[in-house]
């Protein structure tokens, strides 16, 4: 009697390996997102500040003086980022943080000063 081999398929050792390499780079990338999310956040955070900074502006023309309070301001940006929240008055805009943190480069308060 002949007795046919079935060679189709993979070994137990050849998908460990896969899933090894996939394990690899998984962990690669999910390291490096955080740089990214960092940088993202911060570049979000210094836009808003802008932004509060152009409202500011319209604000001071419409008005003859600078809002005290973020609420003045109408449509004001929201933080990004939780426990990070936006404040301004005459003298500057700043982001802070309220329990949470601000990305990494940017001081407690981060501001920008008229």
């Amino acid at each position: 009697m002949v007795t046919i081999k079935n060679t189709k398929g993979f070994t137990l050792v050849e998908i460990m390996i896969v899933v090894g390499i996939i394990a690899v780079l998984a962990g690669i990338f999910l390291v490096g997102s955080g740089q990214f999310r960092d940088a993202a956040n911060s570049a979000r955070i210094k836009a808003d500040l802008q932004k509060i900074e152009a409202l500011q502006e319209v604000y001071y023309t419409t008005h003859g003086n600078y809002a005290s309070a973020i609420g003045d301001l109408g449509s004001a940006p929201t933080s990004p980022i939780t426990g990070v929240d936006y404040s301004t008055n005459a003298t500057q805009s700043c982001a802070t943080e309220n329990g949470g943190s601000l990305p990494d480069g940017m001081v407690n308060p981060y501001c920008l000063t008229r």
